[in-house]
């Protein structure tokens, strides 16, 4: 019933800015599932217009998604799923087989229509905490990384692939990457079966840069390509590629990248940005390791997802080894669960809550190690 679904989805809405959790956008799950219309009818309304709404519609068909943009006023981003599942096949295809002519034209982000660059309204993303858990990227997950993070779109990053799975200090490389040298329009500068070339051309202060993508999974591929930069020295900011190269005078050069691997090139004499947009990155690039490497304060994180149903991760670090007890409680104070309770070492940790058998509602989880306490609040919604 479209008005039952848009007054419980409001007084949830109303709940969250009332209680100053310090929300500045939107996400919605499970769009599929709300009746059209309702999540712009609500975005309208001036007490929710934030600059910032994504809904979850899970579908490998683009037009779909448009459709349901359209039908939502426009108002929302969505996540590219289309792109996410192109990208999936680059990344767990190991033999090098994929075609990756296909990038240039898959996904949200890269589609028009109705007069309309539907980049715009594509939130990217390589996982997120259901594909990763049903069927996740299983190899060579920084190729789909480059490509999101040099595409345009509005890119997101998966925490556990940040903090979990070792590839927070390849992703931070990308990432300041980006801030540093990456706007502007795209040009495809090269595409075959194995390899991507495109370039963003470059946007005010910052200059632009070129991404190569090599899917071959047994050769280095070089690649000729026109870039927009005469007679200039460039490289390879990534560092995975370690000897530069000049363009002659009409901007014609060699470029590189390893087998099933990624280059980002750009005119040497940059700095790139130092910057904490996700905390400090792990230390190492072992996937097997949740550590990161000598934390300086004691830090409670936001459980992820959040709201949830029924399972969440709470993340929490440690400056020096403390026993450990982490603690939930519903509403009315009562203890509901202890996820933790025991001795752990310094460094990032993580715990998971399962409410399967709890009501929906407002709870609060207490972190105590040593002499430091910290509480902070989630919502079960089933």
């Amino acid at each position: 019933n479209t008005t039952y679904m848009r007054d419980e989805i409001r007084n949830w809405m109303d709940w969250l800015q009332s209680s100053k959790v310090g929300f500045t956008g939107w996400r919605f799950d499970l769009v599929k599932g709300i009746d059209p219309g309702v999540i712009g009818d609500l975005l309208g309304d001036y007490r929710f217009n934030t600059d910032w709404a994504v809904g979850e519609y899970y579908d490998g068909n683009r037009v779909a998604i448009k459709n349901w943009i359209l039908g939502e006023q426009k108002r929302p981003k969505a996540f590219d799923f289309p792109l996410h599942f192109t990208l999936k096949d680059m990344c767990n295809n190991t033999s090098g087989s994929f075609d990756m002519n296909r990038i240039r034209n898959e996904g949200l982000v890269n589609y028009s229509s109705d007069n309309t660059d539907w980049k715009y309204n594509a939130v990217t993303f390589v996982e997120n905490h259901d594909t990763d858990k049903d069927d996740p990227i299983r190899s060579d997950k920084m190729m789909a990384y480059a490509y999101i993070l040099l595409a345009e779109g509005q890119p997101t990053v998966f925490w556990k692939d940040y903090f979990n799975y070792g590839l927070g200090s390849k992703i931070l490389t990308l990432i300041k990457i980006r801030r540093t040298l990456v706007g502007g329009t795209t040009s495809v500068l090269f595409s075959d079966s194995d390899v991507h070339i495109h370039q963003r051309n470059g946007y005010g202060s910052l200059p632009g840069a070129i991404l190569m993508l090599n899917d071959n999974a047994t050769y280095t591929a070089n690649r000729t390509v026109t870039t927009k930069w005469a007679n200039r020295t460039l490289k390879d900011y990534t560092g995975n590629v370690t000897t530069t190269v000049t363009t002659n005078g009409s901007g014609s050069v060699s470029l590189s990248a390893l087998k099933r691997g990624y280059s980002v090139w750009a005119p040497t004499g940059y700095t790139l940005a130092d910057i904490e947009t996700l905390g400090d990155a792990p230390a190492t690039e072992d996937a097997s390791t949740s550590a990161v490497a000598a934390p300086s304060v004691f830090s409670l994180a936001q459980n992820s997802p959040n709201p949830f149903n029924p399972t969440t991760d709470i993340q929490f670090t440690l400056p020096e080894a403390s026993h450990v007890r982490l603690e939930v409680f519903n509403s009315l104070g009562q203890r509901v669960a202890v996820l933790v309770d025991e001795d752990r070492s310094a460094g990032l940790h993580m715990a998971s809550f399962n409410a399967f058998s709890l009501p929906s509602g407002a709870y609060v989880y207490r972190l105590t190690a040593g002499t430091h306490t910290e509480v902070k609040r989630m919502m079960l919604m089933k």
